[in-house]
This record gives structure tokens, sequence and C-alpha cells, in this order.
């Protein structure tokens, strides 16, 4: 994340978190403000709809699609310089278009934290990059459960309205 998100300090965190079993940490109250705005505004905060760095993210996907690897590492390169501000940012070579997509996805995880962007990240890109959701077994109390890439999960049933309103629209696949 970049360095000036943050967990607000009205938060009320465990105080044992780091030791607390599973179920214990549901009371946490974390406040995450990745874009606190001003104080003395407080309907005018400038929140961010599209960022700089989400621009080089959709014209590396490009230049990746094109063929043109080391463009696209370029761009990589460059977001990773801006969000770098302690030592010096190392893009590793992209080889192929598999390692491309994988980079894309991993700076896109990290940069846009938090801003609802995932799910669709690995929906596009996930069978290109051979990555998948990584979740972990203590991500919650409940039992979580991996997608595989491809997975018909990934796309929402089409409501029952609209098939009946129009018979010609076909179910997505894995829904009847």
């Amino acid at each position: 994340m970049r360095k000036y998100a943050y967990v607000d300090p009205t938060s009320k965190p465990n105080p044992n978190y780091a030791t607390a079993t599973a179920g214990n940490t549901r009371n946490d109250g974390l406040v995450v403000d990745k874009y606190p705005g001003k104080t003395a505004t407080a309907t005018r905060n400038d929140v961010k709809v599209f960022r700089l760095s989400e621009m080089y993210f959709i014209a590396a996907e490009a230049e990746v699609a094109a063929g043109n690897l080391s463009a696209a590492h370029d761009l990589i390169q460059k977001v990773r310089e801006a969000r770098n501000y302690q030592n010096a940012a190392v893009t590793p070579a992209y080889t192929n278009t598999q390692v491309a997509y994988a980079d894309i996805l991993k700076e896109r995880r990290v940069e846009l934290a938090l801003e609802g962007h995932r799910y669709l990240d690995l929906k596009r890109l996930a069978v290109a990059a051979n990555v998948s959701m990584d979740r972990n077994a203590t991500d919650d109390v409940i039992a979580v459960e991996n997608l595989e890439n491809g997975d018909y999960r990934y796309t929402l049933p089409i409501p029952i309205k609209e098939m009946s309103a129009n018979p010609n629209i076909k179910q997505n696949d894995g829904y009847y």
C-alpha cells in the first residue's frame, strides 16, 4: 500500500490481536482511511476514482497483449518507483506474457488495495497469469474456499425475472 494509507487512530483493535485465536478478532474496530481527506471540509473530500497508477496498469496490460513486454515492464517500474520511497524499486524481467500478467496482478493488488478491484482483476487476468485467489484458512472463522481459475462462479447467474422477460437469454454456464 502507498505510504499515505493507514489505520485510523479511532480504530479499536483487540490488544491481543497478534495472539488471538480465530473468532476472537470479530469485535475489532479497524477503520482504514486510505484517503482521509481534510477535516475542515466535511463533504468535499477528493475521492480518487481513477489514479495515474491505474492508467499505467491499463497501459501495461495493453502492452503485454500487444507483445511489448519491455514497454509493460517500464510502465510497472514507474509505478513501483512512485510508491517505493525508501529503496530502489526493482521490477523483475518479463520473460513471457504469463510472468508479465502475474506481476501486473501483483502490483494492482498492492497499489489498489482496499479499492474493490481484485475480483474483476482476477476474473480478467487470472487464467493468463496462472494465479488464483490465494485465500488463506485464517481469513475468516468460517471455512474459505479457493475458486479455480475459470470457475463458473466468477460470473453471477442472470436473475430469473430477466430470464422470464426474455426467452432468448441463455443462463450463464453452471447455473440452471
